[in-house]
């Protein structure tokens, strides 16, 4: 049978066709055949849409072709071909198309066809001779065979001239003329002896000159050992192939201790004992490969807690922890400002007694810009020299603007990650036992009077003329003699006891972050009485009335008073008097505040009767409207629930008394209206230039002790990285091949070279032979030398090493120098260990039975090892740009454009409460644009943008839609697939009108992808394909009565992003698609027509069976949990379960409530332990284990992108059998999970391996 293909065949059917008809008539057809020869045949797919071409429904197989009546064509066909027997109504389209079934009947009978000309050709060949190889092995594999053995016959002896007896004389003389010896000896020994005297040495003689051909790996099928640290994958062959990512499995690491590397997040991470410290480039983002450097120690404590004592504050610098994200990806970055303007104020660090002469001694800091233009890092040793060495650099573009001082002997700037860089500078100790001193100024110390903040975090100095890696020296809490408070992860504010430790809590971009170990060094006492009962006559009123427990306060109680203004003109107040206070000194004023029906406040701080300083606060906005104190050090921070925390800082100068007062208002004088008012709660005055943690009083002052906390320097061993050496090295030649970057000034000593070169990132080469070595560095010849020794170590100084490749032969340079240059990934297809897996993106997936290795399945269709049961089609993107759809119960693998891969979309349900989503010509839409159909094709095969046009000059014109709601607090989101036409911005907005109205939405620049958003809107823009963008913007209905939520699109209602709104542009944008959902992500695409579409919750599942090991495993993967979906009760990202007795489970999740950590549980009946780790933002590596111990215990354990694994203890689930990918418990609400890929071992691994699998 022969498969026919066309090009552009297609046609409409003529006649409706019921599931078992195998006639099918069809007309207005082209490109189709009109007969068909005997045995040939084709593929029709048949679509269910009458106006276009829309899901694939069926595929059939075409056999016979007759003529029918009015042009028909009558087709014979075998039904279900591809897809199930649909039902199909006359006027249904069909085309003949490239399918999957095409491609597989077109590749068996090539193989059929090959088959058969291969047999005919063997015909009856024996065994022996039924290849071609082996019948040109019988010939000697020589191409003129014909003409060769002519040659040797006509060699052969001449029976007539050379006779037997002449044979036998020849013979007699094997040893010499007449010898007499048999011809059965040599030297007179019997053939049998000198086959016992070969030796083992003569053996591995032979092996030496026969270096081992069997060695075939992955990426270069000569290389006997193959260390990729950049990919983190390792290969030995020594006659036994072993290919890992465990380096450990190859090699032994002996560095006992933790060290700081760059991970692929562009942020710090901790690479564990025992293992490998690869490290990223934290700028690119590349993988750089394995750092190797000698032990260091930090000779700074406090590292990065510069609040503390040690660090010595001179002239007042204002140091404010935990405020920034740091590299280290927590929020422990430090502020330093200096707010003097006739000084510069500075931290200073001394480290007595340390320095040894003749020694050089590097000072480093990480710093980011703040609002200061430069900063001075000084560091020198108390030698007796009195020199100084100072690095003033600016922090706008990081530079260095001047280095200076005699015992300088170098310094830099290094970039790291989000704004931060590493500065440095070193320099020479002239005498034992010296203080080394390393100091920072937030300004340049040289230029008298500048003012401003930079940030800090690490400090570190160590011996040696560069940084190394940095080495923290955290801070331990030890004791407190009082009680204090603190912002639990919750926002709840929280008391903990004496010596208790403190944890705080602050509110960044919604979600409470910690900021590590509150350490506040200095005792404080609040001077105002009765912090939180301002109806007490301690608080004396002016124009305004108090009312007590009126909403709940930051601690969580009903405890906050509400300020009243009365009717009266004048100001509307309450306040403190006679609070005594030092001339001189420095105080701090704060309280909690939240608005009501009014939103102005402000401080006024009086010393004496004419010095006055205020600060005014607008809680709308959650700022400062205008700071008129003496130092401008006022500040706002938003601590949830609609409280804010104002603060500001105050300086007696005149008195020995200070009246403190709060105002509505912004300090003026007015007439009120006798309802309006606003919260207060937990007033606070204390001396100092910031407020410290709330402390509550009642009828007298109250003192928090300050926290007693420790730190010592820290040392890091040396990496020591050495591989003995069996049987995949040749002693008598091969080649050696390292991509290294080598940072010391010193010689390197590294893969048994020596000084090959000293500083720089390049290429190593040492081939060796039995005539001696020579080494190569980046093409040019370094040096000869004699041949390695039988022993590998890598690192032997501060190197950076990519990869390390030896070759058992020697290779000529240029070879080695270009293998050395690739970096192919190896594919190792169950060779890890694992079992089952699934990779997304490669669409790979496979199972394979554990106990005996078997692989049972390798296949590229997710269906195959996933069984999706989701009720309903969805749409997805492709890489080219087009949204395709996906059958009911198929996995929806879509197309990330930004990451230019493929990934698992796991959704919950969702509804598109838009009608005609693609068609915008409809009635249904409202609009005052012109909306026309352009030529442009949509990324939704076979339609075309519409054209939307404002092209009215007094009003910005709209496209929209309104639907009903019943919940006036639900959040929506709004998107559009829109493109630029004659207008570059275009502007999505939700309205929610019906009662109080609330419009909030985005402006996007379709020429960049940029945007601007107004009020709290969430906005999202994806570029899906060239010059076509996804936008979208999430609103939360205000609570406030509204019925009806509108999406709204007006086409030019701006010139650019930073232009002012203008009525009078005109203008046009390309729409293909419009969505308004619950939720606060866009979500899948939902194509609508007459009705609102739910996109049903994808639940990805597999029965479990001989991949799975009861007793103990390991998953591994990575996935991006976009959203929780607020009705779950979490979301999983892997779960196994007994389908039976869903109270028996293993599983991985992110709860919905606490969205801030990644939680490993096991679950029997009513036994249930659990473990958690931070989550990290965006996409992150997950591993996690569960095995059976020794004593019947269970032990579970978790590991997130590269940190220490948590475990936990407990008792094994039931009758596991059946695993779930990406599941909203309750299968409700709308959460999405991204998956790249998922893998699960048949073996708990150990925690260092585990920990090492997430920092892949």
């Amino acid at each position: 049978m022969t498969q026919l293909f066309f090009n552009n065949a297609r046609g409409v059917l003529a006649e409706s066709v019921s599931t078992g008809s195998t006639l099918i008539k069809i007309k207005d057809h082209a490109n189709i055949p009109t007969s068909l020869a005997i045995g040939d045949y084709f593929l029709l797919t048949l679509f269910r849409d009458t106006t276009r071409y829309g899901e694939n429904i069926e595929v059939v197989k075409v056999t016979a072709i007759t003529a029918g009546t009015n042009d028909q064509l009558n087709l014979t066909v075998e039904r279900g071909y591809e897809f199930p027997a649909q039902i199909h109504t006359a006027g249904a389209r069909l085309e003949a198309r490239l399918t999957a079934q095409s491609l597989r009947d077109l590749l068996s009978e090539a193989k059929s066809f090959t088959q058969a000309e291969v047999a005919a050709l063997l015909d009856a060949a024996p065994g022996a001779l039924d290849t071609l190889n082996e019948l040109a092995a019988a010939l000697g594999d020589d191409p003129n065979f014909a003409a060769t053995m002519t040659t040797e016959l006509g060699k052969k002896l001449d029976k007539t001239s050379y006779t037997a007896a002449d044979v036998l004389a020849k013979l007699l003389t094997v040893d010499g003329a007449n010898s007499g010896l048999d011809a059965d000896k040599l030297d007179g020994k019997q053939l049998a002896t000198i086959e016992q005297e070969y030796t083992a040495a003569d053996q591995a003689h032979v092996d030496a000159l026969n270096p081992h051909p069997q060695y075939t790996l992955v990426e270069d099928d000569s290389a006997t050992i193959d260390w990729n640290f950049a990919t983190g994958k390792y290969a030995r062959d020594n006659g036994e192939r072993v290919e890992t990512t465990n380096l450990g499995d190859l090699a032994t690491i002996t560095r006992p201790d933790t060290k700081q590397m760059f991970g692929p997040n562009g942020f710090q991470r901790t690479a564990i004992a025992g293992a490998v410290a690869r490290q990223w480039n934290p700028v690119t983002g590349e993988a750089e490969g394995a750092v190797q450097e000698k032990a260091s120690k930090n000779l700074v404590k406090f590292s990065e807690t510069f609040v503390v004592d040690d660090w010595i504050k001179t002239f007042n610098p204002v140091v404010s922890s935990g405020v920034i994200e740091a590299p280290s990806g927590k929020l422990a970055g430090t502020s330093i400002g200096d707010n003097n303007t006739d000084r510069s104020a500075l931290i200073d660090y001394k480290a007595s007694g340390v320095g040894e002469r003749g020694k050089v001694y590097t000072a480093s800091i990480y710093i980011k810009r703040g609002t200061s233009t430069s900063i001075t890092l000084n560091a020198y040793a108390v030698d007796g020299s009195q020199t100084e060495n100072n690095l003033v650099v600016d922090t706008y573009s990081m530079t260095v603007i001047s280095a200076s001082g005699p015992n300088m002997k170098g310094y830099g700037v290094a970039e790291v990650c989000n704004g931060w860089h590493r500065v440095w500078l070193s320099f020479s100790c002239n005498l034992n036992g010296s203080m080394l001193r390393h100091r920072l100024w937030p300004t340049d110390r040289y230029v008298g009077g500048e003012t401003g903040n930079v940030y800090i975090w690490g400090a570190q100095l160590e011996l040696g003329d560069k940084p190394t890696s940095y080495i923290p020296t955290p801070a331990t809490f030890e004791s407190r003699a009082s009680t204090g408070t603190y912002f639990d992860s919750n926002g709840v504010l929280q008391t903990a006891a004496i010596d208790e430790p403190r944890e705080n809590h602050v509110l960044v971009d919604g979600q409470w972050a910690s900021q590590g170990l509150l350490i506040e060094p200095k005792a404080a006492t609040n001077k105002l009485l009765w912090s939180e009962a301002f109806d007490n006559a301690v608080w004396v009123k002016a124009g305004a009335t108090v009312t007590a427990d009126t909403a709940t306060a930051p601690d969580g109680t009903v405890t906050a008073y509400k300020l009243v203004q009365d009717t009266s003109s004048g100001y509307h107040e309450i306040k403190q008097e006679g609070i005594s206070v030092i001339q001189g000194a420095v105080y701090s004023v704060s309280t909690f505040v939240k608005a009501a029906e009014y939103t102005l406040f402000s401080f006024k701080v009086y010393h004496g009767a004419a010095d006055e300083e205020s600060a005014h606060f607008d809680l709308s906005s959650g700022a400062v409207s205008s700071d008129n104190s003496k130092l401008g050090l006022a500040s706002v921070t938003d601590v949830g629930g609609g409280w804010f925390y104002c603060s500001f800082v105050v300086e007696n100068n005149s008195d020995t008394t200070s009246t403190v007062l709060f105002q509505m208002g912004n300090g003026d004088t007015y007439t009120g209206d006798g309802t309006s008012g606003l919260y207060l709660w937990g007033a606070q005055f204390e001396e100092g230039t910031q407020p410290s943690s709330y402390i509550k009083t009642t009828d007298t002052p109250v003192t928090r002790a300050a926290d007693v906390v420790s730190s010592v320097e820290v040392e890091r061993a040396q990496d020591d990285l050495t591989a003995p050496l069996t049987g995949e090295y040749n002693p008598r030649q091969g080649t050696w091949v390292i991509d290294a970057e080598h940072n010391d000034v010193a010689p390197l000593t590294g893969i048994g070279l020596d000084g090959a070169y000293t500083s720089g990132k390049g290429k190593l080469v040492y081939s060796y032979d039995e005539n001696g070595g020579e080494a190569f560095a980046n093409g040019a010849k370094v040096f000869d030398t004699p041949p390695v020794k039988k022993a590998q170590t890598v690192g032997l100084g501060h190197q950076t090493t990519g990869r390390v490749q030896y070759f058992p032969k020697k290779l000529p340079v240029a070879q080695a120098i270009a293998r050395a240059t690739g970096s192919v990934a190896v594919d190792y297809p169950f060779a890890d260990g694992r079992s089952f897996y699934t990779d997304f993106n490669a669409n790979d997936y496979g199972v394979q039975n554990y106990q005996n290795a078997v692989e049972t399945l390798r296949t590229n269709d997710p269906g195959e090892v996933l069984t999706v049961a989701r009720n309903s089609p969805t749409w997805v993107l492709e890489s080219d740009g087009v949204y395709r759809q996906v059958a009911s119960n198929v996995l929806a693998r879509e197309w990330n454009p930004e990451t230019q891969q493929y990934q698992a979309q796991i959704s919950g349900s969702v509804t598109n409460e838009l009608l005609w989503s693609t068609d915008f010509s409809n009635a249904a839409w409202g609009s005052t644009v012109s909306v026309s159909a352009s030529s442009v094709p949509s990324p939704f095969n076979g339609n075309v943008f519409y054209e939307v046009t404002d092209d009215g000059d007094s009003l910005a014109e709209y496209l929209g839609r309104g639907v009903t709601v019943s919940d006036d607090t639900i959040t929506r989101t709004a998107s559009a697939i829109v493109s630029a036409g004659t207008s570059n911005v275009v502007r999505l907005t939700i309205a929610y009108t019906g009662g109080t109205i609330k419009e909030e939405g985005v402006w996007v620049d379709l020429t960049t992808g940029e945007f601007l958003t107004n009020g709290n809107a969430l906005a999202k823009v994806d570029e899906i394909s060239s010059g076509v963008f996804r936008i979208s913007c999430s609103v939360k209905n205000n609570g406030l009565g509204n019925n009806l939520a509108r999406w709204t699109l007006r086409p030019a209602s701006r010139a650019t992003l930073t232009s002012k709104e203008d009525e009078t542009l005109t203008g046009s944008v390309l729409l293909a698609h419009a969505q308004l959902v619950e939720g606060n992500v866009p979500g899948p695409v939902i194509v609508t027509e007459g009705a609102p579409v739910t996109r049903d919750a994808d639940k990805p599942t597999r029965t479990l069976g001989a991949e799975f090991n009861k007793d103990g495993g390991t998953f591994y993967g990575e996935v991006d949990i976009v959203t929780v979906a607020p009705n779950s009760g979490f979301a999983a990202i892997i779960e196994v379960f007994n389908n039976a007795d869903l109270n028996q489970r293993f599983s991985l999740f992110v709860p919905s409530v606490a969205n801030n950590a990644v939680v490993v549980r096991a679950q029997n009946a009513n036994v249930t332990i659990n473990n958690q780790v931070p989550k990290p933002v965006g996409v992150f590596k997950y591993a996690a284990y569960y095995k059976t111990l020794a004593d019947g215990q269970l032990e579970i354990a978790v590991s997130v992108d590269g940190a220490e694994p948590v475990t936990a203890l407990g008792v094994m689930p039931n009758g596991l059998n059946e695993f779930r990918l990406g599941f909203n418990r309750g299968g409700a609400g709308h959460g999405i999970q991204i998956h790249s890929h998922t893998t699960y071992i048949p073996r708990a691994l150990t925690l260092t391996e585990l920990q090492a699998l997430t920092a892949l």
